[in-house]
């Protein structure tokens, strides 16, 4: 039985007869050289696939935009719920920055109350930065002023005051590592 393969198919001569582009991708449709019809019925089904991945394409474009939507939703309920602090009130949490000692001294007292410092630590955490040493920068600003720093140095070296003792210390190592 010349012609027929392993499988008991006899192989037919196949060539391209029609392509198509689809979302960047080229397809082809091939016709046997048969008189059974199955070139028509390999064009129905070239045009079924067709049919759904247009189908498929505009249902998840629906489904992204619910997502976008629903995403608003969530940031909205979250926004609006009760005892949740809205980042103006953080904001007034720091005036601005300590411009002096007093300053400093003032925050380091509402620092005590640990519901403050907390909220001080998540404050400053969110500040970011590429690397600590960015993060950190940000932080100090955001606390106090150039002016307010050049009298400190990690340990008091040089005649400086030690910033390590102040409260403010323990927090921005915290924010640092959240």
């Amino acid at each position: 039985m010349a012609g027929v393969s392993a499988a008991g198919i006899q192989p037919h001569n196949i060539s391209p007869c029609e392509s198509s582009t689809i979302g960047g991708e080229t397809y082809e449709a091939f016709q046997g050289n048969h008189q059974d019809g199955t070139d028509t019925v390999s064009k129905e089904i070239f045009s079924f696939l067709e049919g759904m991945e247009r189908r498929i394409m505009l249902k998840l474009e629906r489904m992204h935009e619910d997502l976008r939507n629903g995403n608003g939703r969530v940031m909205e309920a979250v926004e609006s719920r009760p005892g949740r602090t809205s980042e103006a009130a953080e904001e007034d949490m720091l005036e601005g920055p300590c411009q002096n000692l007093a300053d400093l001294e003032d925050l380091c007292k509402k620092i005590a109350d640990r519901s403050f410092k907390k909220k001080m630590i998540r404050h400053l955490s969110l500040l970011g930065g590429s690397n600590v040493g960015d993060g950190v920068r940000r932080m100090l600003k955001k606390i106090g002023t150039n002016e307010l720093w050049k009298g400190f140095s990690l340990k008091g070296r040089k005649g400086k005051r030690p910033f390590h003792s102040l409260l403010i210390y323990d927090v921005v190592i915290r924010a640092c590592s959240t």
